[in-house]
């Protein structure tokens, strides 16, 4: 058994990194502007949201608070403003670990514009969802301001917050809770962006779901629920783990009760009771014991409070329905998935926190990929004697976690869309702009998982090397155009064609030269994606 420190997080948190409202006055549908704030009129009410220099920011709430009889409970809109709502500040985070400024009442997201946008200006919108293995992370994120995106590439900038761990997925049967409450959030948000984003100058009919780690697992999990077909139009995906299903409801009713019996609670009253701080604990047991394989049925590398396939609003696991080939909600929508050339190295550094022998691959091996162990071990693809210099075992199992959680799922995934007659472009980040563990001197140099946020989002106040600058333009522009067009091809770009066959991936390769410069392969990993069993087998 391997110590309890390997089992800490596969998939990595995010870290949390404000305005006071104005008189309002006007008509209805203008903009009207005051010093640092500037007010729209919404279907609920007037809205005061930030007012910068290139750009504007509101954040809204597009749900009733979550807490007292509404814990645990679907999502309900929120009821129309008495007075103009400020909405100049920024939210707290939903309940997590590991921060202060936290609260039930969460649920809100934050609209990001270019100065001067009107209502008449129809403006396509980017949609965010934030990542953190289902139980951590906020639109507050450290990177995750909008600001400088909306206004480089003249569109609207969404970013939403959802309830997390159990607060967000708990489901017990016995108790009447059924789960999906941080998918239903989501889609409660698209809801409002539907009725209310041509306020904010907007265009409704053009709104593209863009997500990172399980934010982009949930942007999946929606391509399965046939309720949010409607409330957008097509869908990027960075670094999700395709490998990782949604949970059955039998697991799902499992992690429940174990929440449930931890606390203490037979009845939902009791659960309404609880204190966010035993819920946290709670979740953080459930966590610990699923990472030292406790929990039956799940992978020690997985999130185990996740979204629930309940036939219901989730009507079909993702990966199941790509493997057979089924056609997705919205086969029309095109998709876009990206992972990073080193994905694993950041869960690698905080599993393998120093250099391991190379005695010890095998048995790791074995621990962590059950009945796939044996294809991966005589496949000689990851042998530690492959790998140069004195951290080769660490270094083998980078390659390995990088293409079995996502590299190769993704690409299966592609294939299999592409052969269901879907349009899917498939890239991979050779360059990365290091999120927040730079001092980290096994990832530093590497394209990482995480490394892609800051290519969008472009934060001003770090510096990047020519090359990252260039990577940033362009994925900047390649987004952009997706949102607007549907194509994820800008002038001054090499071509980018969606998949066509296993044979002929156009792959994008994303920062690829000195200069961060861009190049297309055919092929991808195409030995190391025909071994073992999942999404990514051959079948």
């Amino acid at each position: 058994m391997l110590p309890f420190s390997l089992y800490s997080s596969w998939l990595c948190t995010l870290t949390l990194v404000s305005f006071l409202t104005t008189q309002v006055q006007g008509c209805a549908g203008l903009a009207l502007q005051s010093t640092n704030h500037e007010t729209v009129t919404t279907s609920r009410g007037y809205v005061t949201g930030y007012a910068g220099h290139d750009s504007r920011r509101f954040v809204v709430p597009y749900a009733k608070a979550p807490t007292g009889a509404r814990r645990f409970q679907d999502p309900v809109a929120p009821s129309s403003f008495k007075s103009a709502f400020d909405a100049s500040g920024l939210p707290p985070a939903c309940p997590q670990p590991g921060l202060e400024n936290i609260s039930e009442d969460c649920l809100f997201l934050t609209v990001y514009t270019p100065a001067g946008v009107t209502r008449a200006s129809k403006l396509p919108v980017l949609f965010w969802i934030h990542g953190g293995s289902f139980y951590t992370g906020s639109t507050t994120s450290y990177g995750l301001d909008g600001a400088e995106l909306a206004n480089a590439q003249n569109i609207v900038v969404v970013t939403v917050q959802y309830r997390l761990g159990l607060l967000g997925f708990m489901r017990n049967d016995a108790l009447s809770l059924y789960g999906n409450y941080g998918l239903k959030d989501i889609i409660m948000a698209l809801k409002y962006v539907k009725s209310d984003i041509n306020s904010f100058g907007g265009d409704a009919s053009r709104v593209t779901l863009v997500g990172q780690s399980s934010g982009a697992e949930l942007i999946k999990t929606l391509l399965v629920t046939p309720s949010a077909t409607s409330l957008f139009a097509r869908a990027i995906l960075q670094s999700a783990p395709l490998d990782f299903s949604d949970q059955t409801v039998t697991i799902g009713n499992r992690i429940g009760h174990l929440a449930a019996s931890d606390l203490n609670c037979t009845k939902i009253a009791c659960l309404r009771g609880a204190s966010v701080d035993s819920l946290l604990d709670s979740q953080a047991s459930i966590i610990a014991q699923g990472q030292q394989g406790g929990l039956a049925g799940l992978p020690a590398m997985g999130s185990f409070i996740r979204p629930v396939v309940d036939g219901k609003l989730v009507t079909r696991d993702f990966n199941t329905a790509v493997k057979k080939g089924e056609t997705l909600e919205g086969s029309a929508k095109k998709l876009l998935f990206t992972t990073m050339k080193e994905e694993g190295a950041l869960a690698i550094s905080g599993l393998m926190p120093s250099a391991l022998p190379s005695a010890a691959f095998d048995p790791i091996v074995e621990q962590f990929y059950g009945d796939r162990a044996a294809s991966i071990i005589n496949s000689d693809l990851y042998s530690p004697s492959l790998f140069s210099g004195n951290d080769s075992t660490r270094d083998a199992f980078v390659s390995l976690s990088t293409d079995y959680s996502w590299t190769c799922p993704n690409q299966q995934s592609a294939v299999n869309i592409t052969r269901a007659h879907q349009k899917v472009f498939l890239g991979q980040f050779n360059l990365g702009i290091s999120y927040y563990n730079r001092t980290n001197s096994f990832t530093a140099d590497r394209a990482t998982h995480q490394d892609d946020i800051y290519a969008l989002f472009h934060p001003t106040s770090i510096g990047l090397t020519r090359a990252q600058r260039a990577l940033v333009k362009e994925v900047q522009a390649r987004w952009a155009g997706f949102v607007k067009t549907g194509s994820p091809n800008a002038v001054g770009y090499r071509t980018w064609w969606p998949v066509q066959s296993r044979s002929n991936l156009n792959v994008l390769l994303l920062g690829n030269g000195v200069r961060g410069n861009s190049a297309v392969t055919d092929q991808q990993r195409t030995a190391e994606c025909a071994i073992g069993k999942g999404v990514y087998s051959s079948a």
